[in-house]
């Protein structure tokens, strides 16, 4: 089962950002929702790069479908 998916409107937004010794900015934005369908919880997280050149993304997804039971996806992406 492919869990990657648009996560819709997100819970929760964490924004890094640094200024490296060299000079130059580094940052990352994780974005994650959490919902629960039919009594099983389900996260999402994507991790991006703040670079607007980038094409590194970083996805996982999460669900119990039993309550003996989970599974995790992790996806790297490159668009």
């Amino acid at each position: 089962r492919d869990l990657i998916r648009d996560i819709g409107t997100p819970s929760l937004i964490v924004l890094a950002r640094a200024r490296r010794s060299d000079g130059i900015q580094q940052g990352y934005q994780l974005t994650g929702s959490v919902e629960s369908s039919h009594g099983r919880p389900e996260m999402h997280l994507r991790l991006v790069d703040l670079k607007e050149d980038s094409i590194w993304k970083m996805c996982v997804d999460a669900a119990v479908p039993k309550p003996h039971k989970a599974m995790v996806l992790y996806k790297p992406e490159h668009e």
